[in-house]
């Protein structure tokens, strides 16, 4: 379970100040190291080894979309157990017309 972390009053002015998002903050927990100080805190740290990673890993993530596209789970909804999966990017061609979306890089 991801840890909520609440923001101090002080926080939000220097966030503000130095141009963060709550997006970057996540990115930054998610995936900087930490590093224990000498007081009751812990310092995460994002730079350039911690960039690359997540660069690599996103580079992964949006190979395995481009081959997911299309692709079906047939789930039990009682029992929450996955029966079967499959491609059929016919089925998906179909999903999309009778949901009325079109594939925002296709024109």
């Amino acid at each position: 379970m991801k840890k909520t972390y609440e923001l101090t009053k002080h926080t939000i002015e220097r966030k503000d100040e130095r141009g963060f998002t709550q997006k970057d903050i996540e990115m930054i927990l998610g995936w900087g190291t930490s590093i224990k100080t000498n007081r009751n805190s812990t310092k995460v740290f994002f730079g350039a080894k911690e960039c690359y990673q997540l660069k690599k890993e996103l580079e992964n993530s949006i190979q395995r979309l481009d081959r997911l596209e299309g692709s079906t789970l047939i789930v039990s909804e009682h029992d929450c157990v996955i029966i079967t999966l499959y491609n059929n990017h016919d089925e998906s061609d179909e999903l999309k017309a009778s949901h009325g979306y079109e594939h925002k890089d296709k024109k």
